[in-house]
């Protein structure tokens, strides 16, 4: 018994100066919103993954994503095409509305595409976890002909706060 209580003791003499420690040091929690957004059209696939800070202006805390064009359109790029921070040009989201903006390079040299993105849905009256809405995907190609516009995908889009 006595040796029992002594190890406990010992161990909450180790352990609560190592937890003070982490609480004093560490960094403070932030609670997150996230957002998980797919499409799946005959043209694209797009998978979305972001997360709001619950702070002031709720800032964009991360986000991660891709674009898989599919093959045998020929109507865009074939291939994928990854979606990080470094790529969010516009964001907003507030209890109604979300929106992002981004815009990406892909491919290499002189045979480099601007990607942009642009997703907005807003909360159904139904599920408050719940947002639709539609995205548009524009492909610029390095060197657009005269009379020529970018090529433009749209398609409805459903994301779910989790």
């Amino acid at each position: 018994m006595k040796k029992q209580l002594a190890c406990r003791q010992a161990l909450v003499s180790f352990f609560i100066p190592l937890f003070g420690f982490f609480a004093l040091t560490g960094r403070p929690a932030h609670a997150l919103d996230r957002y998980y957004c797919a499409v799946d059209d005959p043209l694209v696939k797009l998978v979305v993954e972001m997360a709001f800070r619950e702070d002031a202006g709720w800032p964009l805390a991360y986000l991660r994503g891709v674009i898989v064009f599919k093959p045998g359109t020929k109507q865009t790029l074939e291939g994928q095409l990854s979606l990080a921070g470094g790529d969010v040009k516009q964001y907003w989201r507030d209890g109604e509305t979300l929106r992002l903006y981004t815009s990406s390079r892909s491919g290499t040299n002189e045979d480099v595409s601007l990607v942009s993105l642009l997703l907005e849905s807003h909360v159904t009256p139904d599920d408050i976890n719940v947002f639709r809405g539609g995205y548009t995907i524009s492909v610029q190609p390095p060197v657009l002909g005269p009379g020529q516009k970018p090529v433009q995908q749209k398609g409805s889009l459903t994301c779910n706060r989790f």
